[in-house]
C-alpha cells in the first residue's frame, strides 16, 4: 500500500478592526468594532474578539485583537480557521498649547534685565503635568527692545519628559532697556558789547 494524505485546511477568514483618532489627553485611546471582510463561519460557529490595541502618547499604533471561534457547545475551534487580522490605526495627535513669556522694562543700569515668568494662554495640560520653560534670551543689558524667548517642556508627575505629546505656540514678551535720562543746566552770563563772543562753560547735572 502507498498511502496518500488527507489534509484539512483552515477556513480563511479576514477580520478588519476599526480605527480611531483623538487629541492627546493622557488617557489610552481604544476602539471596539470589527467586521468579517471575507470568508464565513461554519453553521453554529461564532467569532469573538478581545481588544489588545491601545495608544496613549502622541503617535500611531494598530488596533490589535485576539480572535477566537467557538462552536455551538462553546468549544474552542479556532484552529480550524486561518484568520488574518487587518488592524485599523489608533492615532493620538499632540495637544496644542499657547504659552506667553513675561515682559519687563527698566532704565539702563549696566545690569542684565531678566524676566523668567510665563502663562498658559490657550489649551490645558493633562492631569499631573506641569510646564517647565527654559528661557533662551541672552542678557538684555544695553538699550533696546528684546524678545523674551523661551522653550517649553512638559514634565509628568514622576518627572518624566512628556513634551512630545504637546505642540507649542510661543508668544514672546518684551524686555525693554531704556536710556538714562540726564538733565543738565548750563550757566548764564552777561556783558556789555565788546565785539567778542560771550560764553559760559559752566553746567551742572540737575537730575
Amino acid at each position: 500500500y502507498s498511502y496518500g494524505w488527507l489534509n484539512v485546511t483552515g477556513i480563511k477568514i479576514t477580520v478588519t478592526t476599526a480605527g480611531a483618532e483623538k487629541i492627546y489627553d493622557g488617557t489610552p485611546l481604544t476602539k471596539e468594532g470589527y467586521e468579517i471582510e471575507s470568508g464565513s463561519l461554519c453553521d453554529g460557529h461564532s467569532l469573538s474578539v478581545s481588544y489588545t490595541g491601545k495608544q496613549t502618547d502622541a503617535g500611531t499604533s494598530f488596533n490589535t485583537v485576539d480572535v477566537k471561534v467557538t462552536d455551538a457547545s462553546g468549544e474552542d475551534v479556532t484552529k480550524n480557521y486561518s484568520i488574518e487580522v487587518k488592524a485599523g490605526q489608533l492615532t493620538v495627535t499632540p495637544k496644542a498649547l499657547s504659552v506667553r513669556s513675561g515682559s519687563a522694562k527698566k532704565q539702563y543700569d549696566g545690569k542684565p534685565l531678566v524676566k523668567e515668568s510665563f502663562e498658559l494662554v490657550e489649551g490645558e495640560l493633562a492631569s499631573g503635568h506641569t510646564l517647565a520653560p527654559v528661557f533662551t534670551q541672552k542678557e538684555a543689558i544695553t538699550v533696546g527692545d528684546y524678545e523674551n524667548t523661551f522653550v517649553c517642556y512638559v514634565k509628568s508627575s514622576d518627572g518624566g519628559d512628556v513634551s512630545s505629546n504637546y505642540s507649542f505656540e510661543y508668544v514672546n514678551g518684551t524686555l525693554t532697556v531704556e536710556p538714562i535720562v540726564l538733565k543738565f543746566k548750563t550757566g548764564s552770563a552777561e556783558k556789555i558789547y565788546d565785539g567778542e563772543p560771550l560764553t559760559n562753560k559752566e553746567y551742572k547735572l540737575v537730575s
